[in-house]
């Protein structure tokens, strides 16, 4: 476990292998699966507002494979370039939870700045 609601990959994988022998007991599932793990890259920072609640210093450092990047707002540009780089533009993300034009909302915010 990375933490207690952020398990590893390995994890994962062993779950899905349990879910799938509990559907189709016949089926094998012996063969080696290796999935990416998208948190062993990752760091977010703990936020100086959750940080002060938890005694600790916090900031908005985060680090996403060999790069550090400092504050939101450089975080949003990071990521918006990234997707753009991968030729994904913003309208083509959707939100899970249906927030409305939520995409709208963080581009006008990048263009404030």
């Amino acid at each position: 476990m990375h933490t207690i609601n952020h398990p590893v990959a390995e994890a994962i994988v062993g779950l899905g292998k349990m879910i799938a022998k509990r559907l189709r007991p016949d089926l094998s599932i012996e063969r080696n699966i290796v999935i990416s793990d998208g948190l062993t890259s990752l760091i977010w920072p703990v936020y100086p507002e959750v940080g002060m609640e938890l005694g600790l210093e916090g900031g908005y450092r985060f680090r996403i494979g060999g790069t550090e990047i400092e504050g939101v707002r450089s975080y949003l540009e990071f990521i918006y370039k990234k997707y753009v780089e991968q030729g994904i533009n913003p309208g083509d993300l959707a939100s899970l939870n249906k927030i409305p034009k939520i995409d709208n909302i963080l581009t006008a915010e990048l263009k404030c700045i």
